[in-house]
């Protein structure tokens, strides 16, 4: 279930560095400096950073939506780094990662 709100694109104002950031959004018809505002002042709950959830997360920051959140269920480990994009198997410490309480 997707579920949208109504962003206020005035909230959310455009700095020099994200102007110059978004400038290829801001030149094309359909999204332009309204529709950067609105990506701005937008929240994501992206549930699952797998295979589809890890690229999407990237691509959704990479737009420049303003708040996004990821939840995963999985516990990351060496087998299960290689469906997310936005780790390294070499780099990760798994002591780093929160776990969930055990009951």
């Amino acid at each position: 279930m997707v579920t949208t709100l109504e962003a206020k694109p005035e909230a959310a104002t455009l700095t020099n560095d994200e102007i110059l950031r978004y400038s290829r959004h801001l030149i094309m018809p359909e999204v332009g400096m309204e529709g950067q505002q609105k990506l701005k002042a937008a929240r994501v709950l992206c549930i699952g950073a797998g295979g589809l959830g890890s690229p999407l997360a990237l691509y959704l920051a990479a737009a420049g939506v303003g708040t996004l959140g990821i939840v995963d269920f999985d516990v990351v480990d060496s087998p299960t780094c290689n469906a997310r994009s936005f780790t390294r198997p070499r780099t990760w410490d798994a002591r780093s990662w929160s776990r969930p309480a055990r009951s």
